[in-house]
């Protein structure tokens, strides 16, 4: 926690705030971790509503941990603005957690056929079986 604490000091950005809130979710502490989880949310979502693009796969990452038909949504906006292999493999485990496994294996393939930009492609290829 010490890490994101001091990345924190330096540059306050939602991404390291929700990194914070992962951390103190960990350690047991909720509390603290919503305040962080609900900061971050808020930012990259007014990001979003702004029309910025920075933030749309920290959104899709957001909402895959706790809502996976949501993250879809946001990871299908990012691959409309950054069709590449790592949007695309966000999009297929947005859609495999979703239960749309056919369309996630589909997604996957052509992640793959775009590179293997995200180092969690291949393993994802695996989980999902591509």
């Amino acid at each position: 926690m010490t890490g994101y604490l001091s990345a924190l000091a330096t540059a306050d950005r939602p991404e390291f705030r929700e990194g914070l809130g992962t951390a103190l979710t960990a350690a047991g502490r909720p509390f603290e971790a919503a305040t962080c989880l609900e900061s971050a949310l808020a930012e990259y979502t007014a990001s979003a509503e702004r029309g910025e693009v920075h933030y749309l796969h920290h959104l899709a990452g957001y909402w895959l941990a706790r809502d996976p038909a949501v993250a879809v949504g946001w990871a299908r906006r990012d691959v409309d603005v950054r069709r590449a292999g790592r949007t695309l493999s966000v999009l297929a485990e947005c859609l495999f957690r979703s239960g749309r496994v056919v369309e996630a294996r589909r997604t996957l393939r052509e992640a793959l056929t775009l590179g293997a930009g995200d180092p969690q492609l291949r393993a994802r290829a695996a989980r999902i079986g591509v």
